[in-house]
């Protein structure tokens, strides 16, 4: 037997003529009428089959045995329409609700469940109790069922709950996805007839005290339902128990149901909703590091922090600009909060776009970092440190080396033009060899190991020698551990992650042979017909084999965006449009070419919004933009552009 619920009661089975010889009322009688012949049906049905009784080893006997339509009308009548959203999917999941009595009817009927049988001719009511049905039903269909009671005896119900999971989602996506994981769940039923138990304790309660003492069967059954509400209570803490109650608010998964659901999670503060999980989200690290100057943060510094980012959202216009420099001001905390609610690019690490001054590589390390942790989170889950992704000294080294690794690792060496070049006396001509300038981990490019590989070449040097790199001030020829060893000497005050000249020293003695050439410049979109190949984005769609998509319109991008779950917009445009406050134009047509990330969008007052991280933003620090001013970065860049390009794709 399958219920059908169209939001209107249309199966034919639950208006037959069979019980109805009368007219029935049609679709202008209003609802009352309805509810009233309803009840009236019930209490006939009530009183015909209270003698009938038919036990578990009865029901094993009969044929054709279904739910009496009066019944199931009953429940059309009475119960939520997301329940009974739910109970239409699928027959099992009917039951269930079923037998947790979220589907309501009238209470004559209480005490068990009315039932027909029989092949043929006038099918006779009966009525038999709630635990032999489930028990003979169970056996029938819906053996997975079965093991549901086990899990909620007063034995095992505390394994059961400690077991579950109660996710807090933290953007639109994700929330989603824990509603409808949620009510899939095979204890959803039970779980909500748990949290209308401990929500109506106080209810209970009241209504035990108001009762007349005569009336013993209604007292001895509240007395049971206090019992249970508080044993229950006890098992969960209440955390769990307002998540349940949450979840069992909004059934069904229609629209209004996930705005309803989300709602809750979505405006509470991102810094609280992950404080309250304990989850240790670089976002909030980041901060936090910043605004109390130490690495290290025990549970009463995330505390202090979150309740400082919570009162005063100016405090985040300046955090984390020092050791990560980045575009500032960043936006306020509020905005954050919003932000990070709705954002979904993967980025557990921190970069420096400030000090690295090139944002096309920045964008592509991010774009590659956020694929490559999807890749790693489907692998399963894994304990990670954050020790080298969050090192101020590396984090724009970091993002060079993504880039860097991903064009030669495919055959594109030609896109770095960073070199060391030096006199090889053997060929006799001088040699240039591409490099990550500064102290990069990345062996085969890093410059420590490629002058260590020049000093052996021109110098005679050992092969294992190591370069050490030492700022300015802190050198001191006098000093024994500067005397015989190779030495790499900067001044940071005119050095950045892409220029950073050195004095070389080996031996005590400056190697000037050796000479630093070039700058990292790459087309990120093809700039004319001829050198498609050679872009960035052409590489991404060959090596990764990321799909991309043109995204002309907000349409296109809410159709990209909802369609796949962890998909990425990126696109480049004028930074005078984007950010018109901070970039004024000074003349017409001014256009300074940016690159940008979009991994999310906002709907309101009749306005569209997007999360928007462009090459010079802190990763960490995401920006609400109006769609006005990013399309019209990207038409101003595209009437500059050689060949005409529209700038603006989503990948996935």
């Amino acid at each position: 037997m399958r219920v059908y619920i169209l939001g209107v009661l249309i199966p034919s089975v639950l208006f037959s003529q069979e019980q109805h010889p009368k007219p029935y009322p049609g679709i202008t009688e209003t609802m009352n009428k309805l509810i009233a012949i309803d009840k009236k049906d019930h209490k006939g049905l009530s009183s015909q089959i209270k003698t009938r009784i038919i036990l578990y080893k009865e029901l094993k006997k009969l044929q054709d045995i279904t739910l009496d339509p009066i019944f199931l009308r009953s429940i059309l009548l009475n119960s939520k329409a997301g329940f009974l959203d739910i109970a239409s999917q699928k027959d099992c999941k009917f039951y269930s609700l079923l037998e947790s009595k979220l589907l309501s009817w009238p209470s004559p009927l209480n005490e068990g469940l009315p039932i027909r049988y029989g092949q043929s001719g006038r099918r006779p009511s009966a009525l038999t109790p709630f635990k032999d049905f489930f028990k003979w039903k169970y056996e029938q269909v819906c053996k997975e069922n079965n093991d549901i009671p086990i899990m909620l005896t007063k034995n095992h119900i505390g394994k059961t709950l400690a077991a579950l999971k109660f996710p807090i989602p933290n953007n639109q996506n994700e929330c989603m996805k824990v509603l409808k994981e949620g009510q899939n769940h095979k204890l959803f039923a039970p779980l909500c007839r748990i949290s209308k138990n401990i929500n109506e304790l106080e209810k209970n309660r009241n209504d035990l005290r108001n009762l007349s003492l005569s009336d013993y069967v209604k007292r001895r059954q509240l007395r049971a339902n206090i019992l249970k509400g508080t044993f229950l209570k006890k098992m969960l803490s209440p955390l769990k128990i307002d998540y349940m109650a949450h979840l069992c608010r909004y059934p069904g998964l229609n629209s209004l149901s996930q705005q309803n659901f989300c709602k809750k999670f979505l405006k509470t503060s991102f810094w609280k909703k992950i404080f309250a999980n304990r989850i240790e989200r670089t976002e909030l690290l980041v901060k936090c590091r910043a605004l109390f100057d130490k690495q290290k943060l025990e549970l009463k510094d995330l505390s202090a922090c979150v309740d400082r980012l919570t009162q005063n959202k100016t405090e985040c216009h300046y955090l984390e600009s020092t050791p990560y420099p980045a575009l500032v001001p960043m936006p306020d905390c509020e905005y954050l909060s919003e932000a990070f609610g709705i954002s979904r690019l993967k980025a557990d690490y921190q970069d420096c776009p400030g000090s690295l001054h090139h944002e096309g590589i920045i964008n592509i390390s991010r774009i590659l970092s956020h694929f490559d942790q999807e890749k790693e989170a489907k692998k399963g889950p894994t304990k990670k440190s954050k020790k080298n992704t969050l090192n101020p000294k590396n984090c724009a080294i970091n993002s060079i080396s993504k880039f860097v690794n991903f064009n030669f690792d495919n055959k594109n060496e030609k896109i770095w033009r960073m070199r060391i070049c030096y006199p090889d006396p053997i060929e006799n001509k001088e040699i240039c060899l591409p490099a990550i300038i500064g102290q990069s981990e990345t062996p085969n490019y890093s410059e420590a190991k490629i002058i260590s590989y020049i000093l052996h070449r021109i110098e005679g040097a050992p092969k294992n020698i190591k370069c050490e790199f030492v700022e300015k001030g802190d050198y001191n020829p006098n000093l024994l551990k500067y005397r015989y060893k190779c030495f790499l000497i900067y001044d940071k005050n005119y050095c950045n992650a892409l220029s950073c000249k050195k004095r070389i020293i080996f031996n005590d003695q400056d190697i000037d042979k050796i000479t630093y050439k070039g700058s990292p410049t790459f087309d990120y979109f093809p700039n004319s017909l001829k050198n498609d190949e050679r872009s960035i984005t052409y590489l991404l769609e060959k090596v990764r084999k990321v799909q991309r998509r043109a995204i002309k319109n907000i349409t296109d991008l809410k159709y990209y965006l909802g369609t796949y779950p962890n998909a990425l917009i990126h696109g480049q445009g004028c930074i005078e449009d984007i950010y018109p406050r901070n970039f004024n134009k000074r003349y017409m047509n001014q256009c300074t070419p940016i690159s940008f990330i979009i991994d999310g969008f906002i709907e309101k007052n009749f306005k569209f919004y997007l999360i928007v991280r462009t090459g010079a933003d802190s990763i960490h620090s995401p920006r609400i933009v109006s769609w006005f001013r990013v399309y019209n970065s990207l038409v101003n860049y595209q009437n500059l552009q050689p060949i005409n390009h529209w700038t603006l794709y989503g990948i996935h």
